[in-house]
């Protein structure tokens, strides 16, 4: 979808959140997370050519679990950032700071076997 199509559906959508706010209140998080997930979508259908391509390019040039990683860490890091998004448009300021510091931990977690690796190749060089 064209850039100034999404733009123009932000503002009708934060119009809708107005006019709801003050006739049907209770619309609002619905309207909200709606929004929310039909510009996600829109994001995916853009990010998933560039994925194919970019996933392409690293079995090709270098290690294939190092790229796969990094495809990883950048789903966690994606998803659990939209999560906490949804969180905060929802009034719920805590729960998306304790996912975000799960998110932090799965990508801390995921990069250990990174980590070992350079500090082998340290190990290598220094001996």
């Amino acid at each position: 979808m064209a850039p100034f199509t999404l733009c123009a559906l932000a503002i009708l959508v934060g119009i809708l959140l107005k006019i709801s706010e003050e006739l049907f209140p209770k619309f609002k998080p619905l309207i909200l997370s709606s929004a929310g997930i039909f510009f996600f979508l829109c994001f995916l259908g853009k990010l998933i050519p560039i994925w194919e391509k970019l996933a392409v390019l690293g079995e090709t040039s270098f290690g294939n679990q190092l790229f796969s990683l990094l495809f990883k860490g950048f789903g966690i890091a994606l998803l659990i950032s939209l999560s906490a998004s949804f969180c905060r448009d929802l009034g719920e300021e805590k729960l998306a700071e304790k996912l975000e510091l799960c998110g932090k931990g799965a990508i801390l977690y995921l990069s250990l076997p990174v980590l070992e690796q350079v500090l082998n190749r340290i190990g290598e060089i220094v001996d």
